[in-house]
Order: structure tokens, then C-alpha cells, then sequence
């Protein structure tokens, strides 16, 4: 069995737990007291540095007992992450969410990475718009599906918010960005 290592880097993070042995995520915990009013975004310290088993990659995606208008950030965590996993948070409802150390806050869910070669071909057409074009079109490999997601630190020290899709087999349009 493959490990998921993680470095708990302060005296307030907690390592991640599944809340059941068949939950498809391991809960991530906040490393500190904290509130969020409505309207507002932030972004919560957890004090862990992860490291994925080889072969995937970590999806950081919202509780699925969150609070209503609570939105966590979509995040990649990959093999080269080596930063502090922080989790953004934007409070789209009409209360204040707060939360203390040791909540849960997120889940992170492993999944497999399937590799490919990329080949430039003109003949993949484009079917419709993005916000921000990359100029990139794909072809996935039988039995896949891809992700579009921001990359974790950047998009937390810059506070960007990508709107994360699924790019099923069948697509063969231009990847593009939906930036919020």
C-alpha cells in the first residue's frame, strides 16, 4: 500500500484521518481559531506539508457536510508541492462561519494520474469559449477523464479562484480558464 506522507510543521496540525475506512477522503483539520463573515474569503493555515503517493496527485475539495455558502478553493496537490497546505475559503452565504483548531475544514482526495504524451495537432477543433483562452487543445486517452485546476500556492498568495472542470473522453475543444 502506497503512503501518503505528512509533515506536521507546528504544534497546532493535525495529520489527516478518514472519518470512516470507506470515505473517499482524508479530513483536513485547521491549525487555528478563525471566522469568515459573509462576503468575505480566507485562508486557513492546517501546518501540513504533504507529499502524494507516486502515480497521483491530492484534490483538495469542500466537506460534504459543509456549512451552506461556505465554498472551499479547488486544489491540486502534486508530487513537486512543497509548500504548507492552506485552505481558501469563501463565505457566499448570510451568516459569519467560524471555526476552531482541530475542525474539520476540507478533504483531500487521492486520485490516479494518468500520463500522456502530448502531441501538437491542428485537426482538434475547438468548441466553444473560455474566459481566458490557452490556445490548447486536447485528446484524452480511452478510459480517462482530465481536470482543469489552479496550482495551490499560486492561486492562495495571489488570491485567484480557477473554476475547476472536468474535461471528459469525448472533448476535443481548447482548454481555457475561467478566472473568478
Amino acid at each position: 500500500m502506497p503512503f501518503l506522507k505528512v509533515n506536521v510543521t507546528g504544534t497546532t496540525g493535525k495529520c489527516p484521518a478518514k472519518s470512516d475506512p470507506t470515505s473517499a477522503g482524508y479530513t483536513i483539520f485547521a491549525a487555528e481559531d478563525g471566522s469568515l463573515a459573509a462576503g468575505d474569503s480566507a485562508q486557513i493555515k492546517t501546518q501540513l506539508v504533504i507529499k502524494v503517493p507516486e502515480g497521483t496527485c491530492g484534490h483538495l475539495v469542500p466537506l460534504s457536510s459543509s456549512a451552506c455558502g461556505i465554498h472551499i478553493n479547488t486544489v491540486i496537490v502534486d508530487r513537486t508541492t512543497s509548500d504548507e497546505l492552506v485552505v481558501h475559503a469563501f463565505n457566499f452565504g448570510g451568516e459569519t462561519w467560524s471555526w476552531k483548531v482541530g475542525d474539520p475544514i476540507a478533504q483531500l482526495i487521492l486520485e490516479k494520474i494518468a500520463d500522456a504524451s502530448v502531441v501538437q495537432d491542428d485537426c482538434v477543433i475547438a468548441h466553444g469559449k473560455a474566459v481566458i483562452p490557452t490556445g490548447i487543445a486536447i485528446e484524452l486517452p480511452e478510459g480517462t477523464y482530465g481536470r482543469v485546476a489552479n496550482r495551490s500556492s499560486m492561486s492562495v498568495r495571489n488570491h485567484i479562484q480557477v473554476a475547476a472542470g472536468v474535461i471528459d473522453p469525448g472533448y476535443t475543444g481548447e482548454i481555457g480558464k475561467n478566472v473568478l
